[in-house]
């Protein structure tokens, strides 16, 4: 069985349950590991509270190499499953922002919302300095938004970035969205 095969009516099966006045999607994208013998990389439907796994691939987790060739084949075999009037946020946490991952997400016509590491730099939209993201927010400071440039160099990014340090939390959260 060629599990691949799966993915795309998996999704449409999963989006029949949508109401059809519900236009919005949710997409999880994860990275576990089971000790260091697995490696699951995951796209999953959002739904109430749940997490839908609809695309998947199992690597050796002690194994070196890239991941992007698997994500992009994993978010390939979904392209087309939703309707291109619905609206798709696609999520992920620190440890997978890529520019070419956020790329592939918009070309998609879904929208990144994806949360990034503060040791990076961003530029205000018409200013030529970068400052740190670190230096954004300072602890129990609510939120920031603005269009930006982050990250510097080949890695630069022209997105919008959303920011919050609540009280009590060792660190901000920092999210790229188109």
């Amino acid at each position: 069985v060629v599990v691949e095969d799966s993915f795309a009516p998996l999704l449409r099966w999963v989006l029949s349950w949508w109401g059809s006045e519900e236009k919005r999607l949710v997409l999880a994208l994860d990275a576990s590991t089971l000790k260091d013998v697995f490696t699951i990389l995951a796209v999953s439907v959002v739904y109430r509270g749940c997490a839908i796994p609809v695309a998947w691939v199992i690597l050796s987790g002690n194994q070196k190499g890239e991941w992007k060739g698997q994500w992009l084949r994993l978010l390939g075999r979904l392209q087309g499953c939703v309707p291109a009037d619905w609206t798709v946020l696609v999520l992920s946490d620190r440890g997978l922002y890529a520019r070419w991952l956020y790329r592939k997400i918009v070309k998609l016509h879904w929208h990144p919302f994806m949360r990034i590491n503060r040791q990076g730099y961003y530029r205000l939209k018409g200013k030529r300095e970068y400052m740190p993201l670190s230096s954004l927010l300072t602890e129990g400071e609510e939120q920031w938004q603005g269009e930006v440039f982050c990250f510097k160099e080949e890695a630069r990014l022209r997105c919008t970035l959303l920011a919050r340090w609540d009280k009590g939390h060792k660190e901000p959260w920092l999210i790229v969205t188109d």
